[in-house]
């Protein structure tokens, strides 16, 4: 009944990762929460900017028990409620290939990011490491040829930001980066976003962007 009760005036659409933190106190209480939620038509989400296919276990686990329904994924590219695609937004396969071949020049680690792979495009190296336990994880230089490719993740060091973005500016500002971490980088879309994919969301479940809530 407390659960419940503090949903009264909760927005229709919840992207609210910290749910999960409830499970690691609790198992029964964040199994609750999220039956009240759905009960109330709130719909549990998450926006992240991680491939479909490598979401945390603790994640992943929700999404395939239908716990956790919406997932805006690789930045907003990759879209999805349920088995439904509501969105993608894949990168062209030649601007993957002049874009790769410029990171070769700078030997530039790179992985391709797809909706059912993280795929690398060499075994050696630093995207080895952090990949290898990821189920998803493959090594394929030619993944792109054959598979949509929604972002792509770069190992290339602050100090070398500046060569980075003339590579874009060389793409005619088609593409932006995001960086994850001290020496990786997202790269996707100029107008990609985890906002636009939470837009493309709504707009295609029918959902007001005035009623969400994300945090």
């Amino acid at each position: 009944a407390n659960i419940a009760g503090s949903m009264q005036g909760v927005p229709a659409f919840i992207i609210d990762r910290q749910l999960t933190h409830f499970d690691r106190a609790d198992p029964a209480y964040g199994a609750g929460v999220r039956k009240a939620l759905k009960a109330r038509g709130i719909i549990p989400a998450i926006a992240t900017g991680r491939g479909y296919c490598a979401l945390p276990p603790a994640i992943d686990r929700l999404v395939e028990d239908g716990d956790i329904e919406l997932v805006v994924a690789s930045n907003g590219q990759y879209n999805r409620y349920g088995e439904r695609v509501l969105s993608a937004h894949p990168i062209a396969k030649d601007d993957i290939e002049s874009l790769t071949r410029a990171f070769r020049v700078h030997d530039w680690e790179y992985t391709y990011v797809s909706a059912t792979h993280m795929a690398a495009g060499r075994s050696r190296g630093s995207s080895h490491k952090i990949l290898k336990n990821y189920p998803c994880y493959t090594v394929d230089p030619d993944y792109y040829r054959t598979h949509d490719v929604e972002q792509l993740v770069v190992l290339t060091p602050v100090a070398q930001e500046s060569a980075l973005q003339s590579i874009l500016a060389a793409h005619g500002g088609r593409y932006k980066t995001v960086r994850s971490h001290a020496g990786a980088v997202d790269l996707l879309h100029t107008e990609g976003s985890k906002a636009r994919g939470i837009h493309e969301a709504c707009a295609v479940l029918g959902i007001d962007p005035k009623d969400t809530l994300a945090f």
